[in-house]
């Protein structure tokens, strides 16, 4: 099997010269194309958007972005480019505007032909424990103890993502390949999810994740897998992370080391302790890990800067098919 790149890397100058131009069409637009929820599957339209949908039981409003034009596969004529594009799911940090968030991310959809959808996910119904921590378990503390309470399948974020994104990826008919960015909270989302949930996704990227999620028992959840019941915590689970296709891109921030747990006292640390425990959990499973670490220091804890760096445009390079 080998993938087929839909796209090079652009230049960073040239992204970061597109953004503002970009974004500003975006916020004009949004009223024109909003779209009210239906029972049939909603059609992202081109250009900025917005959807009122049902995911996972609740009704949600996604910011969408669809370019005009999708970059044809290299080395193939104009006619065998598809009709559309791969999706690209962005998740905001904790008290995020997910319309922002759509808008740092139109450079990639230009550059790679991807169909943005951003859901707000608003602090009400996404508090810490079914945001950040992917909704999987909580804390709760009897008798001055802690016990870890896994949550029902339907109060876990996979609910709402999967349904989310098994409806946008099969607007255009076929499903099309999809793909994973999430910044600060929503970083740390995407990496307990991978842990927990079945993917599909062709990249998962987590910018800035404030907590990790270590490959061991060592560590109780949400640090760990540590004090998760049976199969949630089994040696198959851990090597199923290992296995996700996560790339971690860490700036640095001066004000990240009082929310960092007991995998490291900053970004940057946490993100190369989770990258060496996957090596040594991949070694001693003997199994391959496919994570991978990018590390943008200039770039702080800015999620603009984070998605406009040459290393996330990188990191989300669209493949398809077989050949």
């Amino acid at each position: 099997m080998s993938r087929r790149v839909l796209s090079s890397v652009l230049l960073a100058a040239a992204l970061l010269g597109g953004l503002a131009a970009a974004t500003s069409n975006a916020q004009a637009g949004d009223a024109a194309a909003s779209i009210a929820a239906s029972p049939a599957v909603p059609r992202v339209p081109l250009g900025p958007g917005r959807l009122d949908m049902q995911a996972g039981g609740l009704a949600l409003t996604v910011f969408t972005y669809r370019p005009a034009a999708v970059p044809p596969l290299p080395g193939h004529p104009a006619a065998n480019r598809p009709v559309r594009g791969p999706l690209l799911v962005v998740l905001h940090d904790e008290g995020g505007d997910a319309r922002h968030y759509r808008d740092l991310a139109i450079p990639i959809a230009e550059a790679h032909g991807y169909t943005i959808a951003a859901p707000q996910l608003d602090a009400e119904r996404f508090s810490a424990w079914r945001y950040p921590w992917a909704g999987v378990a909580r804390r709760t503390f009897p008798d001055n103890g802690v016990v870890i309470e896994p949550e029902p399948p339907a109060l876990r974020l996979d609910a709402v993502l999967s349904s989310l994104i098994g409806q946008l990826r099969s607007d255009a008919g076929a499903p099309v390949p999809h793909a994973l960015l999430g910044h600060g909270a929503g970083a740390e989302a995407l990496v307990r999810w991978s842990a927990f949930a079945p993917t599909e996704a062709m990249h998962i990227v987590a910018a800035n994740p404030r907590t990790t999620l270590m490959p061991n028992r060592s560590l109780d959840f949400p640090w760990g897998f540590g004090q998760l019941p049976g199969s949630m915590a089994s040696e198959p689970a851990i090597r199923a992370y290992l296995a996700q296709p996560l790339t971690l891109v860490l700036g640095s921030s001066p004000a990240d080391r009082a929310a960092g747990g007991p995998s490291g006292d900053s970004l940057l640390a946490r993100g190369r302790n989770l990258l060496s425990a996957g090596r040594q959990a991949a070694l001693e499973s003997g199994r391959p890990v496919y994570w991978r670490l990018v590390e943008a220091a200039d770039a702080g804890d800015d999620a603009g800067r984070l998605f406009s760096s040459p290393a996330v445009l990188q990191a989300l390079l669209p493949f398809v098919g077989d050949e």
